[in-house]
């Protein structure tokens, strides 16, 4: 449920893997590196327009601490509360959920970080509360796999701008060497991850292919 997901996870849910502890530690992996790399970007965006300084953070430490306080603490008991009240009504339960999410988003932008953090988080708190057989999960399971996943790749390949690659021959060349790089921390992470946990070599590699599929997506504007 995430907007910030593992795109392959889907797979694993089919093939009925996905209480495998490996599972369990490649999402919590990815939670916490997403989140991290988003605050990061934060702080670019406010270092590439010159505005940080000491009460840049104080504003940041303030505005990210209360936004926290409202997804974690006020949350949890309007959701417990809605769902009492509409318990036969799924219709309503799955606009709640999507409403929830988008005011998420937009209080994590009021806080100065990137909107795609407030619907994760949100999507973690209302995660917990909703059961994972229910009707209200399997609508929201197939929406995320029919339309939210299609429409966000799409949407992050259209930001792709095709001139810059055949203007300049060597783009190409350092993409690669990005893509490289990134997958092969990746699998670096996931041997690691393996051996210190005493995984099998099949759980190294489920690491490896959740984590190096996946999806994010956001933009910055820089001068």
């Amino acid at each position: 449920m995430p907007p910030i997901r593992l795109i392959s996870y889907p797979i694993v849910n089919r093939l009925r893997i996905s209480r495998n502890e490996a599972v369990s530690v490649a999402v919590g992996g990815t939670i916490i590196t997403d989140i991290l790399a988003l605050v990061l970007l934060a702080v670019i965006s406010g270092m590439a327009q010159g505005v940080v300084d000491g009460w840049f953070w104080l504003r940041l430490a303030l505005s990210v601490g209360a936004f926290g306080a409202l997804v974690f603490g006020l949350l949890p008991r309007i959701a417990r509360w809605f769902f009492r009240r509409v318990e036969s009504d799924i219709t309503n339960q799955f606009v709640f959920v999507l409403t929830m999410l988008f005011v998420s988003g937009i209080l994590a932008e009021l806080a100065g970080i990137e909107a795609i953090i407030g619907a994760f988080l949100a999507g973690l708190v209302l995660n917990r509360l909703i059961p994972h057989s229910s009707p209200l999960m399997n609508r929201i399971e197939f929406v995320g796999n029919a339309l939210f996943i299609p429409a966000f790749l799409f949407s992050v390949g259209m930001l792709i701008n095709l001139h810059v690659f055949i203007e300049n021959p060597h783009t190409i060349t350092m993409a690669l060497v990005l893509t490289a790089f990134a997958l092969l921390s990746k699998w670096l992470a996931a041997f690691f991850t393996q051996k210190i946990f005493g995984y099998s070599a099949d759980q190294g590699k489920l690491i490896f292919g959740l984590t190096s599929s996946t999806g994010r997506g956001h933009h910055c504007h820089c001068a």
